[in-house]
């Protein structure tokens, strides 16, 4: 798993992804977090994406046990696209990380995820890509 951009960038400096572990890749996601946040802002960070429902909550957790302050709470939800429950979830988060799988994940279902999210006027933070 690894943060969507990052690996894209990686990719074109011609770094080997094959070598980072999960818990780094998991590092890197909760320093982005960690990056994104505003000084002395908290509230609810949705995990939410096509990928299974039981990796995103695992994503989630994981990622909320690195950071370092709890001001952040992380949430997980499924397709935004397809159940009404991820979208009153969102409803109470200031920003989202999308859960995609690699060779399973098609784009036009994460373009319909990222339009939903933004008709919500839900910010972005990131993309993780896990194993599927």
């Amino acid at each position: 798993m690894a943060n969507f951009i990052d690996r894209w960038i990686d990719r074109l400096e011609g770094n080997n992804w094959d070598k980072v572990t999960r818990e780094e890749c998991l590092r890197r996601v909760a320093a982005g977090i960690q990056v994104a946040f505003q000084e002395g802002q908290e509230g609810k960070l949705l995990f939410a994406g096509t990928a299974a429902p039981q990796e995103v909550e695992r994503v989630a957790k994981e990622v909320e046990a690195l950071l370092p302050d709890r001001r952040v709470s992380c949430v997980s939800g499924k397709n935004v696209s397809q159940d009404a429950e991820t979208v009153l979830l969102a409803k109470d988060c200031f920003g989202v990380v999308l859960v995609e799988e690699k060779n399973n994940s098609l784009y036009p279902a994460i373009e319909q995820e990222i339009a939903a999210f933004k008709d919500m006027e839900k910010e972005i933070l990131g993309f993780v890509l896990v194993q599927g």
